[in-house]
């Protein structure tokens, strides 16, 4: 914490003054940085940019020293992650490879989840429901929280489940039918009543 907030604040302290701090001077050092600790609770951006220097030098040293960005990297987006777990192989990039790649090597536990979560994408695929029992077992016993809670959540109600893996029919143009519905009310409020309303939501009687 220290090395962050003279990094971030210059805190006035350098590192053989931190390092010799005296008797007297150890309460006066130690409320400081308590008093900058709490500036960091309450204006968590100041974090977010110390955490980026410190980032940045991490980069340019593993530059200096021969190392790939993607071989040395330690924060990734959980939001590409998700993606690229759940993409096939032939179909990734280069670079795409090795992102998912080095998170595999930062993260070993997420090569059960990518097997657990492409059986599940090729259940609904080919539209197996006799795997679908089966999987539920597994990933209740996986020890992955969130997968649990999700594969418990499914049998709660497993014929629906079944039903919507089986048949064709979904609910997409239900939701397509209320998103324009949404769409008109909101353009229309506080312009016009009920009955314009009506004329552009129901269709022209012949």
């Amino acid at each position: 914490m220290s090395r962050q907030l003279t990094t971030e604040y210059g805190a006035g302290f350098s590192r053989h003054q931190r390092a010799t701090v005296s008797a007297p001077n150890a309460k006066l050092f130690r409320d400081r940085e308590l008093g900058m600790g709490c500036v960091l609770s309450k204006f968590p951006e100041r974090r977010i940019r110390s955490e980026r220097k410190r980032d940045r030098a991490r980069f340019l040293q593993d530059q200096e020293r021969g190392l790939h960005p993607a071989l040395a990297r330690t924060h990734f987006s959980a939001g590409r992650i998700a993606a690229l777990l759940l993409k096939p192989c032939r179909r990734m990039s280069a670079v795409q490879q090795r992102y998912r790649d080095s998170f595999l090597r930062f993260c070993p536990g997420a090569y059960r989840v990518r097997k657990l979560a492409l059986q599940f994408r090729a259940m609904l695929r080919w539209r197996r429901t006799g795997w679908l029992a089966q999987w539920i077992a597994t990933v209740t016993s996986s020890g992955f929280s969130f997968l649990a809670q999700f594969a418990r959540t499914l049998r709660r109600d497993l014929g629906a489940v079944e039903l919507a893996i089986e048949t064709p029919w979904n609910n997409g143009p239900i939701e397509g039918q209320i998103n324009r519905l949404k769409v008109i009310k909101r353009q229309m409020y506080g312009r016009a009543g009920f009955e314009l309303l009506r004329a552009r939501v129901l269709p022209l009687s012949v």
